[in-house]
């Protein structure tokens, strides 16, 4: 891994790192690595696709507790990691599994 400013994922009251959470850190690297690689400031996906800052800057940090429900997270990371050409789809189809399940059930 790389030298990124994303905190090491850990619960603050036990000190234990769950299998999400390490899952979300794992996601925020790659987020970060590949718009540093590509020298983009976080102020040009936000302006082409859309995305409010502080969601952006959620999914890079590997925080989503501030992000709205599951369902618009995992688009918004469909789409910033389609803008940035790297592949999350195994990341996304484990967040979906019973090992990493997510905050809030998806509803349609």
């Amino acid at each position: 891994m790389s030298n990124i400013n994303t905190p090491h994922p850990q619960n603050e009251s036990t000190g234990v790192v769950s299998g999400r959470q390490l899952l979300l850190h794992e996601i925020a690297n790659k987020l970060v690595e590949s718009r540093e690689a590509k020298r983009q400031d976080i102020s040009k996906p936000v302006r082409k696709l859309k995305i409010p800052e502080n969601h952006l800057k959620a999914l890079e940090s590997g925080n989503w507790d501030t992000l709205p429900d599951d369902v618009y997270v995992i688009g918004f990371l469909r789409q910033y990691s389609n803008y940035l050409d790297i592949d999350l789809n195994d990341e996304i189809n484990r967040l979906k599994t019973a090992d990493y399940t997510l905050t809030r059930p998806l509803t349609f």
